[in-house]
Formats: structure tokens, C-alpha cells, sequence
């Protein structure tokens, strides 16, 4: 009975397939989907500056371990590193709160849905 290699699959069929077998690992991949989202836009902008990590690291006074860490998507950054960031590359950073789409979000219930409840 042979059973299927790792090897070769990709990281989407790796991270489906642990998912279908654990909940604990379904919530930390829906804990960290800002800071995935937020990396990946670092990781964006970082590229069209045409800098590498070191290359930002040494315009933002910092060090390359630390852009990693920001690129990992596993940790949250404060603004006034996102502005250093955004500043290195040329960019200016602007931060926007838009509606949601769903009715709650960690277990809350936004203003204007709850406000709508109310009014019924």
C-alpha cells in the first residue's frame, strides 16, 4: 500500500488539506488573513520600488530579519512602520475602513446592522 508524497504538491493543497483535518488550524489561517493581506501588499509594493529586503531594510534603519518578518504575514505592524515602509518605496500609505459584507465579524454584530435590528 503506497500512500501519497508531499513532495511536489503545493502550498494551497498542503494548507486545504490540514485544514479539512484540524479547526485549530482553520482559526489561526482566519487569524491571520489581515496580516497575510498586509504582507502580501508589502511584499507588492517592496517589488515595484525594485528593493530587496536589504535594500529597505537599510532605508528604513532596520534590518532585513525584521522587513522578513513583516513579509512572513504572521504579525501584525504598527502605522508608523507601515508609513516607513511606504515612505522607502515611494508611496504614500492610506488606510480605508470599508463596509463588511458579512453580519458579523468576531462574534460582533456591526453598528448599522444592529441599529437595523433595533429599528424593527
Amino acid at each position: 500500500m503506497t500512500q501519497n508524497s508531499p513532495i511536489g504538491r503545493s502550498a494551497q493543497q498542503g494548507s486545504s488539506r490540514r485544514a479539512a483535518k484540524s479547526a485549530a488550524y482553520r482559526d489561526e489561517v482566519q487569524r491571520l488573513a489581515p496580516y497575510e493581506a498586509v504582507a502580501r501588499e508589502l511584499i507588492k509594493i517592496r517589488l515595484d520600488a525594485g528593493l530587496t529586503q536589504e535594500a529597505l531594510a537599510q532605508q528604513m534603519g532596520t534590518t532585513s530579519s525584521a522587513i522578513s518578518r513583516l513579509e512572513s504575514g504572521h504579525v501584525s505592524t504598527s502605522i508608523s512602520t507601515l508609513m516607513k515602509v511606504a515612505n522607502a518605496c515611494g508611496r504614500q500609505l492610506h488606510i480605508s475602513f470599508t463596509p463588511l459584507d458579512t453580519p458579523s465579524v468576531q462574534g460582533r454584530t456591526p453598528r448599522t446592522a444592529q441599529s437595523k435590528k433595533s429599528a424593527k
